[in-house]
């Protein structure tokens, strides 16, 4: 099917004022009946306003007085934090999958690490023949009025500094090739725009999540009704009931070459649109080069102006709290891609998918960077797989011309991967001119001698990347826009592109039973070669599949329908860019506390009473629970599930208690709440899309800080259990195989599960009549709490699939209160 997508443009309505209701998508046209054209809202709205003062337009002067704020997008699996305040801007430390948890570690608490992650995702410009009236140099004030052949912001990884003397270096060359650093640029504006105030998480009295405080510290307090005022100060935030997206960042630059960049991040907090993160770019050439007021080029265009954005990936990440210790090794991964292939329009649109495979720098394959032993005696615990995302980058939207409305399949120009250093004039390996830099840059090029455009990485061929977080770390550039001459960005003009990474990989848990596999094995002596079995590779591997459903839902997201027609369409009434169907909203405020042998859950009722966003009509049907044992990032579980009916029908709040025995004094807690929905009012019509949606699973966790609760002790300890082996439990028991289905959407396996372990244990399992039958170790991190768990694949010693029956188990507590302890139990097995 082929279709024609365009934009129309709305008018500038002036360099100091507001740029119009910028772009807004048209008709379509296309070969059978087709939804009609989405359209993309207004980057700036006049409406947003924070603490009463409207939002930076383009060209205004700056308020160096606003900067410094650090935006989060933490609502689904895919965070990105945009560190505003840090000596990097646009510096993202992008957790991918399944989300994200906050590390402290190294002095940079603001990173965020889970699995595998990305860094540096940014926009940049560039362009030839750029003139302007400017200081001679940075100690020498006096005007030059110049012409420079090569002229771009300094491209650290594609991160805007905020030094306060020298912003940044706009580097340009003289006449020589001389790299001439001038007068540079900062940020123009930043802000959190929300539908509503962002949930208050109040733990022990301990606010986690602090953005508004509208709510006490103590169960059920009222609300004080001064939360947009804290919003506003902690996060430059904004309330617009309106917003296409439950919530979005704001981050707007201004470049010292003359044009602004307003650049909106969406965040979408349910499946399936939790697993990826869009940014919306509109490039406007104002003419101001500095902080003030004064257009210092009016009227004058950019010629052979140029836009990239750039990805600087590292899929080598964090697991339990622990870096990877491979993540030097030479197992990056970059396939360019071309996921709509088939398709007659999009089938030229590229992409590039990053990830960890098996590197050649350690014994054994390492798919996905397993836990494993280091010099063959000292255990790695991470019981998880370091690196197990798989990240595709993509173009959604990219404009034909500045201002021509019409999206250009074509694009991007080209691909480039190259180390960091070779993307930065000024500062490029020895040896290397300012024009070949330039070539390389901004016409797709590796050191070239001609401006032809290349993409240097083979269609659909892995390639082994430059080693990671060393002294030449990688980056990945899309280029869009016609080479060799890029395009003339008018006096007031605007460019607009819309970019996106899309996570996928396998499931948590899956991810935790392959890792330790191979510590088992790695513990048991067995040779490198058999670190991985081909069917655990596979497994692995299917997250590259995952991925490329995720990026087909974003440029569903974007564009109103997929090429090769995995969604259905969006219906013409909800056929807007960055529309997709809401969940519920969360509660606004949830407190968990300490109880005597419980823990006591309270949270507000505003789900209750507010329509779907998008149809108007009340579709509340209830909330649930989940909990994570010992960690923030351990297995979730649902917990309870409070439909509409038994609920209370008066007071202000819900409360639940989660009591013994389903919680031990001896092991600690983290908590979410949900709300969620009938289903009646979900648009997606695609086949096999749940149609009850629930909240945001991160909007009300207790996990952000690490603030786990524990149950109270208050009373007669003689009826309390003493030991760590009293809540050891087999899932599910009994085991029927004809229930089961081994090929989830989550992607697990066969198997089941010893849960509630004490931090080390031999589990041996034995048939009725008393034959061994498996053995297995667990091991947990030195000092960690208890409650973990494994997986048993329901295989004997000689790797025989166990036969229908009734088994014992006995688990030996080896370490910790309880050693020397042993629980016995049973379990079935019905095949």
């Amino acid at each position: 099917m082929e279709r024609t997508r365009y934009l129309r443009l709305q008018g500038w309505a002036g360099l100091g004022a507001m740029v119009g209701a910028l772009l807004g998508l048209a008709g379509a046209t296309t070969t059978s009946a087709a939804p009609s054209s989405p359209n993309f809202p207004n980057y700036l709205p006049s409406s947003w306003t924070v603490t009463g003062q409207p939002m930076k337009q383009p060209g205004e002067a700056i308020d160096r007085a606003t900067r410094g704020v650090l935006q989060h997008a933490r609502y689904g699996r895919f965070w990105q934090p945009q560190l505003d305040n840090m000596w990097r801007v646009g510096y993202n430390g992008t957790a991918v999958w399944p989300g994200g948890r906050v590390m402290r570690t190294g002095g940079r608490d603001n990173r965020e690490g889970w699995g595998s992650y990305g860094t540096a995702w940014g926009g940049a410009v560039g362009c030839r023949d750029w003139d302007a009236t400017l200081p001679t140099s940075p100690t020498d004030p006096t005007p030059v009025t110049a012409t420079y052949p090569y002229c771009s912001n300094e491209n650290l990884r594609y991160g805007y500094n905020l030094d306060d003397v020298m912003l940044d270096k706009l580097c340009v060359s003289n006449s020589n090739g001389a790299a001439n650093p001038i007068v540079g640029y900062s940020r123009l504006e930043t802000a959190e725009i929300s539908r509503w105030l962002p949930p208050q998480v109040i733990v022990n009295g301990k606010v986690v999540i602090p953005y508004t405080d509208t709510y006490g510290t103590t169960p059920g307090s009222p609300a004080a009704g001064n939360g947009l005022t804290n919003y506003a100060a902690a996060r430059r935030g904004v309330i617009d009931p309106t917003l296409r997206a439950e919530v979005v960042q704001l981050t707007a630059f201004r470049m010292a070459i003359g044009v602004d960049i307003y650049r909106t991040t969406y965040n979408y907090t349910c499946p399936p649109d939790w697993d990826y993160l869009v940014q919306d770019f509109a490039v406007i050439n104002t003419g101001n080069l500095d902080r003030d007021a004064a257009i210092d080029r009016p009227s004058k265009a950019i010629n052979d102006f140029r836009f990239a954005t750039a990805f600087e990936h590292t899929t080598s990440g964090v697991a339990n709290g622990m870096i990877n210790p491979n993540r030097n090794k030479d197992d990056d991964f970059i396939e360019l891609i071309y996921p709509w292939a088939s398709d007659a329009t999009y089938g030229t649109r590229s992409a590039y998918l990053a990830y960890d495979g098996d590197g050649s720098g350690i014994d054994g394959p390492d798919w996905g960077d397993p836990a494993q032993t280091v010099s063959g005696t000292t255990q790695v615990m991470g019981k998880d797989l370091f690196s197990k995302a798989y990240m595709a980058f993509a173009y959604l939207f990219a404009e034909s011309a500045p201002g021509s409305g019409v999206d250009d399949p074509t694009q991007p120009a080209s691909f480039t991967y190259f180390e960091e250093n070779g993307y930065r004039l000024g500062r490029t390996r020895p040896g290397w001119d300012q024009g070949k830099a330039f070539k390389m840059i901004w016409c797709g090029h590796e050191n070239a001698a001609t401006d032809a455009p290349t993409k240097v990485i083979a269609p659909n061929t892995p390639t082994n990347g430059v080693a990671v977080n060393s002294t030449a770390l990688a980056v990945f550039q899309g280029l869009v826009g016609p080479q060799p001459a890029g395009w003339t960005l008018p006096a007031g003009g605007t460019y607009r592109v819309v970019a996106g990474i899309a996570a996928g990989g396998i499931s948590d848990r899956l991810s935790k039973d392959l890792a330790f596999a191979t510590l088992t094995r790695d513990a048991a002596g067995q040779p490198a070669a058999n670190r991985q079995t081909a069917s655990e590779i596979a497994l692995i591997r299917s997250g590259r599949d995952s991925a490329l459903r995720t990026l087909d839902r974003m440029f569903w997201n974007v564009n109103g329908f997929v090429p090769g027609g995995r969604y259905a369409d969006k219906p013409a009434a909800y056929n807007q860019a960055f529309n997709v169907p809401d969940p519920p909203r969360p509660p606004a405020c949830f407190w968990v506390s300490n109880g005597d042998r419980k823990i006591d859950l309270e949270w507000t009722r505003e789900a209750e009473t507010t329509p779907d966003f998008d149809t108007g009509v009340n579709d509340f049907a209830g909330y649930r629970v989940y909990r994570a044992a010992s960690s923030p990032d351990s297995d979730w579980v649902l917990v309870k599930d409070l439909p509409k009916a038994t609920l209370p029908t008066t007071g202000t709040t819900v409360k639940w208690s989660d009591a013994a025995p389903s919680v031990s004094r001896d092991f600690t807690y983290f908590y979410y709440v949900t709300a969620y929905d009938d289903g009646t009012q979900n648009w997606d019509t695609t086949p096999g899309i749940a149609k009850s949606l629930e909240s945001g699973k991160y909007y009300t966790t207790t996990g952000w800080d690490w603030s786990p609760v524990n149950p109270g002790f208050f009373a007669s300890p003689s009826t309390y259990p003493t030991t760590h082996l009293d809540s050891v439990i087999v899932v599910p028991n009994p085991y029927n195989s004809r229930s089961y289905n081994p090929k989830g959407a989550q992607g697990t396996i066969d198997r089941i599960f010893f849960k509630n372990l004490p931090q080390a244990a031999t589990i041996r399992i034995y048939t009725a009549a008393g034959s061994p039958v498996k053995t297995l170790y667990h091991f947990a991190a030195p000092g960690a709490a208890d409650g973990a768990s494994i997986g048993w694949d329901m295989s004997n010693d000689v790797n025989q699939v166990v036969a229908t029956g009734v088994y014992i188990y006995t688990v030996e507590c080896t370490a910790g209160p309880a050693q020397g302890r042993t629980a016995v139990g049973k379990f079935i097995i019905i095949r």
